[in-house]
């Protein structure tokens, strides 16, 4: 099985999006048992919150289903994610800080990273950005997990 850790500051608007959007493209290929998608939070500003409603609800009008509830990166989870995924450059510094080893530190990446329109691009928070700051998660969301699909999981299909 390979898995994915999306990851950003508080886990109720970016990660979950990006998660979300991995999750539905899994599905649709019939790879939910050869595929683990999570995320989860640097800071501990949200922890057991649902996402944001305002991300909920941009996603559904899509056909994106996030239910999701905040939870802590944990140490742990260098040995259990296959990709930890940060949605921006500041997150990519802490994750790459908390690895110890050679290959913890191979496992983090910036999820643009994989995407050629917003290539190692951040994904800006869009709590206090309104309805236009979460379409545009949404719309990066949905670029870059299909360019992790292609990129890293065309070969399980």
């Amino acid at each position: 099985m390979i898995s994915f850790l999306f990851v950003c500051a508080g886990n109720i608007c970016r990660s979950p999006a990006l998660a979300a959007y991995l999750q539905k493209l899994v599905n649709e290929k019939g790879l939910k048992d050869k595929v683990f998608v999570d995320s989860c939070a640097l800071t501990p500003s949200f922890l057991g919150a649902p996402a944001d409603p305002r991300i909920v609800a941009a996603a559904h009008k899509r056909g994106v289903h996030i239910d999701h509830k905040a939870k802590l990166f944990e140490q742990a989870y260098f040995k259990v994610f296959n990709y930890i995924l940060a949605v921006n450059h500041e997150s990519l510094k802490k994750l790459q800080e908390m690895a110890h080893t050679d290959e913890e530190k191979a496992k983090v990446h910036l999820a643009s990273e994989f995407s050629a329109l917003y290539k190692d691009q951040d994904m800006g928070d869009p709590y206090f950005n309104g309805d236009e700051g979460f379409e545009k998660i949404l719309d990066m969301s949905e670029e870059i997990a299909r360019e992790i699909f292609s990129k890293l999981l065309s070969a399980y299909q």
